[in-house]
């Protein structure tokens, strides 16, 4: 992707073109700066994280859960 320039406002705020918006598809963000430059990176909404554990507890219910023993095992403990 070719870099935008994105000019801010008296305030200190900036708008994001519209394409970037709906490739990342959130408007909710953590912001830190790194050497220097600014670093955008996207959040999971509070509806986004409610249907991914509605997900996870449906898969649950069908597949049944890890044992203490199979989660050691999964994640070299």
């Amino acid at each position: 992707m070719e870099p935008r320039i994105i000019t801010t406002n008296d305030r200190g705020q900036l708008t994001l073109p519209k394409f970037m918006r709906d490739q990342i598809g959130t408007r909710h963000f953590k912001c830190y700066v790194v050497k220097g430059n600014f670093v955008l990176e996207p959040i999971q909404t509070r509806d986004e994280f409610l249907e991914e554990c509605e997900a996870a507890y449906k898969d649950y219910k069908k597949n049944g859960g890890y044992s203490l023993d199979e989660i050691r095992k999964r994640h070299g403990l």
